[in-house]
């Protein structure tokens, strides 16, 4: 266990000792270790001091003739820190003045200033701290802090997540800057030492709890650093964020760009120019492009009659829903119902080869049929009521005819589709709600797939007889 981790500030590599390893992970070996990057004129490193190795008299004087310490920290050791807080969650003890300027760290860096003054360059802009003063920066950026002369004393926190550059994006949307002042630094600073005290416990899930309070800082930040005056540009994103999702969620209601302009209190014409800006499409075109989208869900999983579904996504025109529908997709929503073949893509090397499928739905049951003859004929079967399922047909070894017939009420009862499916064409057939199923093998020895979105039901499950008088 380590005692202390001292931060380090180098001024001359006067220094007579020997250095291993690079970056971050060189050490300077004289009965303790150093991380320095000799490279640089002056760099800022860690000291980890062995207990009971030296004083800390000692360690100060051992360093006088070419470096000057920064601060100090009683913490447990460094590494063991979780992932969540990378970097470290300290309070620094000032010893002299310094300056740090670091560049292209991933994490985020959150301090608050308890006492004494200081100054932060970041991204161009120069800023005076004091005591109470809060700053909040994405440290992938270059970035340099110094005390002045009034040594100051900080609580901070570097911190990394995935989705952290996203929070930042939207802390700034908010008119979130780099440095503020609450009105009450009491919270921050509490917040800070808990995840503190955290890092230096030993409960088995401190992880999870720093991260609980890593997020609550978060949202701390989001709600003191609020500055509607610094939001420009960010905010006709936020407009255009809240107009798109009102869009999302009542897209099934008649909506028209005066009804927008009203709601959101902004003028049409604007409106209109930078959602086609941002989205590359207009209100109205995003609109017909959402409600098409449903419909062609609706028009494979359910049984709802085309009208119901046209008046489902806000289509109530059969007409309208119909010349849409065939504008977007390029067929009628009864063609689009009807049994598609799937071309699978195949990807081949050395070893042999796999096929992916571009049809996806929600598979309850995957069932096979093996047939050791050529000729066996299975079918036609289906299932009713709430049992009807949807089907995606292959054939895994050999070859059938497989056949889909149409037993919805309307102009195509009765029709027929049929298309051979081998393991050699990787052909599937997607087979919607409302149709009859069955296949004639013509192969020995031939095993077939077919996956569906419900359950099987002896007493839903049906036959249509072969001598049956079909359109086929």
């Amino acid at each position: 266990m380590y005692s202390y981790q001292c931060g380090l500030q180098s001024s001359e590599n006067r220094a007579n000792v020997q250095t291993k390893g690079s970056g971050f992970d060189q050490y300077v070996d004289f009965n303790i270790r150093l991380s320095k990057n000799s490279s640089q004129p002056s760099n800022q490193g860690y000291v980890k001091l062995l207990q009971g190795m030296m004083s800390m008299a000692d360690f100060i004087g051992k360093f006088s003739e070419g470096y000057k310490c920064c601060y100090v920290c009683e913490i447990e050791e460094f590494e063991t820190l979780p992932q969540g807080a990378k970097s470290g969650i300290y309070e620094n003890t000032l010893l002299f003045g310094y300056t740090s300027t670091r560049t292209d760290l991933v994490s985020f860096l959150c301090f608050v200033v308890l006492s004494g003054k200081g100054s932060l360059k970041y991204e161009g802009v120069d800023y005076e701290l004091g005591a109470g003063d809060c700053v909040f920066i994405d440290c992938r950026k270059a970035y340099s802090h110094s005390t002045s002369d009034d040594l100051w004393s900080l609580q901070w926190c570097h911190f990394y997540a995935p989705s952290l550059p996203a929070v930042y994006e939207k802390y700034k949307e908010r008119g979130g800057r780099p440095v503020f002042h609450p009105a009450d630094i009491e919270p921050f600073t509490t917040l800070l030492t808990d995840i503190y005290d955290l890092a230096l416990s030993s409960d088995y899930i401190r992880d999870v709890r720093i991260n609980e309070k890593l997020g609550t800082l978060l949202t701390l930040l989001m709600e003191q650093s609020w500055h509607p005056e610094s939001m420009t540009v960010s905010r006709k994103r936020l407009e255009l964020a809240a107009v798109k999702e009102y869009l999302d969620e009542h897209y099934t209601e008649k909506i028209a760009l005066d009804d927008l302009s009203e709601h959101f209190f902004i003028n049409k014409f604007y409106l209109s120019k930078i959602f086609r800006e941002t989205y590359g499409t207009t209100v109205n075109n995003y609109l017909i492009s959402k409600r098409i989208t449903r419909a062609k869900q609706l028009l494979r999983f359910t049984d709802m009659t085309v009208d119901e579904i046209g008046a489902a996504v806000g289509m109530a025109d059969a007409n309208y829903f119909s010349r849409m529908f065939r504008k977007v997709e390029g067929i009628s929503p009864r063609e689009y119902r009807k049994p598609i073949i799937i071309e699978t893509r195949r990807f081949e090397d050395f070893r042999g080869w796999m096929s992916v499928s571009a049809e996806g739905f929600h598979v309850l049951q995957i069932n096979q049929g093996f047939s050791k003859k050529a000729g066996t004929l299975r079918g036609l079967h289906f299932q009713e009521g709430e049992y009807v399922q949807t089907k995606l047909v292959s054939c895994l070894h050999g070859s059938i005819f497989n056949v889909a017939v149409d037993l919805r009420p309307g102009e195509n009862y009765g029709h027929a589709y049929g298309e051979i499916l081998s393991f050699e064409n990787q052909k599937q057939m997607y087979i919607p709600r409302g149709f009859a199923h069955g296949y004639l093998t013509l192969e020995d020895d031939t095993l077939m797939q077919w996956c569906v979105d419900n359950d099987f039901c002896a007493a839903a499950a049906k036959a249509v007889r072969y001598d049956s008088e079909f359109n086929w």
